[in-house]
């Protein structure tokens, strides 16, 4: 193999490398409606802290994406109910959404979307945690039902 190639092949390894390592921390982000949006390296803060509902009525706590600088899907992230809901239920799914910010905005990649939905009046509680790679973090949510 000659020197051209081998050099041509080792700055590709290098481009790929140093991609992959940027792109953890390049686009990371969670989403809620009417709640705060917040880019990190986790892909787990923002979203809803606390809301008031009526019984019956549904809110979108987050939407979790992970993306490189690319505007390619990375790692789906995790979100697990660590503490259930006394008067609601809580719903995650994994489903394409769209990039809510940067470059890459309005680009579909599969992400994970936490909703919840209020069945009976009173004060009520939970908490999620979301996985991004290597990273984690625990929320607390509080609703009130009415």
């Amino acid at each position: 193999m000659s020197l051209l190639k081998l050099v041509s092949i080792k700055n590709v390894f290098v481009f790929a490398a140093l991609s992959f390592m940027g792109a953890f921390v390049a686009g990371c982000a969670s989403s809620a409606q009417q709640g705060p949006l917040n880019i990190d390296s986790l892909g787990a803060t923002g979203g809803i802290s606390s809301k008031v509902l009526r019984r019956g009525q549904s809110v979108e706590i987050g939407k979790f994406l992970h993306w490189n600088s690319n505007c390619w899907a990375q790692t789906i992230p995790g979100v697990k109910v660590v503490k259930r809901p006394k008067y609601g239920s809580v719903s995650v799914s994994k489903r394409n959404m769209e990039i809510p910010t940067t470059e890459c905005k309005g680009i579909p990649i599969k992400g994970t979307k936490m909703v919840y939905r209020a069945r009976r009046k009173g004060n009520d509680q939970f908490s999620y945690r979301v996985t991004s790679g290597p990273r984690a973090g625990v929320h607390t949510v509080n609703i009130t039902v009415k």
